[in-house]
């Protein structure tokens, strides 16, 4: 993630008279809400989102959080973040809700699709490429080259992330860039017959539930193993997966939140993420998985 310039942000002075929403919102919640000034807003009350601000809560201690599938919320976010020294949106929809609001606070922004918030704190979604390489590394000790497809979409700066994560491990990553799902096809067939492993990113060009099994099926042929980013990449092809909680997510936000209000840069991240592993793969492409990294695994599925 891009590293924030040093923002000092001052204390709250005395707190403006609330109206409408923000005074419906101190009588309900009287002491939360006059002796915090983090709030966080959320996009709706989705699953994901209710396990990150749980995780926020407990780690930050008293916030307000704010949800906009409330319609009276929805209605006078600018009035409910008064007083607030630093919000953080949560999805898509809390990150416009919040720009539009334009609060006098600073902004940090979770589960936003990835650089759309490019010039702003975000707090990661994904373990950290160098943790996932480590992972990777330790449960495949003969890997030295790296096959890795990505879209236009992928920015620079990611990139050159996932290049000196790599070289920081001691492998030799092989790149592609592709601009349609069929030339992802195509050239991961090609790296299969020469790497040692297979790095699947999130990328929309790359990787669908189509382009996934297929590469899934292109991978055991030629006994690769595929590194994945999610628990269900694990259990249904990937050897190893690495995959970032929400819950991590939350306290990952309530750390940066609180470094931005004490006046330091957010700095959020990085994500270390829960191990899986596929038991079965390995003993489809001959591979013995160590066993101090089946050990340290969330989940192994044999």
């Amino acid at each position: 993630m891009p590293t924030r310039s040093p923002v000092v942000v001052p204390r709250p002075g005395p707190r403006p008279v609330a109206s409408g929403l923000a005074c419906a919102l101190l009588a309900a919640f009287p002491l939360s809400a006059q002796a915090t000034d983090l709030a966080m807003v959320r996009s709706s009350d989705l699953a994901q989102y209710r396990s990150l601000q749980q995780a926020f809560a407990a780690s930050s201690g008293p916030s307000l959080d704010l949800n906009l599938g409330d319609p009276q919320v929805a209605g006078d976010l600018g009035g409910a973040l008064q007083g607030a020294t630093v919000v953080v949106a949560v999805g898509p929809g809390a990150a416009a809700a919040v720009k539009a609001a334009r609060p006098a606070a600073r902004v940090l922004y979770a589960l936003v699709p990835n650089g759309a918030e490019a010039d702003a704190a975000v707090i990661p979604t994904l373990a950290s490429s160098a943790r996932q390489l480590a992972v990777f590394k330790s449960a495949v000790p003969k890997l030295r080259h790296l096959g890795m497809l990505y879209g236009p979409t992928m920015s620079p700066a990611v990139l050159a992330e996932h290049v000196a994560a790599a070289a920081k491990a001691g492998l030799t990553l092989h790149t592609r860039q592709v601009r349609t799902r069929e030339e992802a096809v195509e050239w991961a067939r090609q790296l299969l017959q020469w790497v040692d492993g297979f790095w699947l990113v999130p990328d929309p060009t790359v990787v669908t539930n189509e382009t996934y099994r297929i590469f899934v099926q292109a991978a055991l042929a030629a006994r690769v193993p595929l590194l994945g980013y999610s628990e269900g990449m694990a259990r249904t092809g990937a050897l190893v997966a690495v995959e970032a909680s929400y819950a991590e997510m939350g306290r990952c936000a309530a750390q940066a939140a609180k470094r931005l209000r004490d006046g330091a840069p957010a700095s959020p991240g990085p994500l270390e993420g829960r191990v899986f592993l596929n038991a079965r793969v390995a003993g489809l492409i001959d591979l013995q998985l160590p066993p101090e990294v089946r050990e340290t695994a969330a989940g192994v599925f044999e």
